[in-house]
């Protein structure tokens, strides 16, 4: 029998920080094409949402909005980066008790 998750039980937000060469090498809009692909063919509880943007300090930072499945899947993504990044390390910061989406879709911001 599979289980039943409610969308709001199980909401995820994870903010993910890119070490390595992360900036200058399209990730931003390889990360935002992504989801945008990703959205556009999965299910309304497939769903990611958030932002991705480059830092001063030459690391890439991404929040991700989810249930807790998905987002566990597309983090995968993250890590291995777009075809010419070169992550080196990966920094995760979780939010607890999420009970609703900070955003409404995925985004790049500058």
């Amino acid at each position: 029998m599979t289980k039943v998750l409610d969308p709001k039980s199980d909401l995820r937000r994870v903010e993910i920080l890119l070490h390595g060469k992360v900036q200058g090498v399209a990730f931003r809009h390889f990360i935002t094409k992504f989801f945008d692909l990703w959205n556009m063919l999965g299910t309304e509880n497939e769903k990611i949402t958030g932002a991705v943007g480059n830092l001063k300090n030459d690391k890439v930072a991404v929040v991700l909005e989810g249930r807790e499945p998905v987002v566990e899947r597309v983090l995968t993504v993250l890590y291995l980066g777009s075809p010419h990044a070169e992550v080196e390390r990966v920094e995760e910061r979780e939010w607890q008790n999420i009970t609703e989406r900070e955003f409404s879709d995925f985004s790049e911001r500058n």
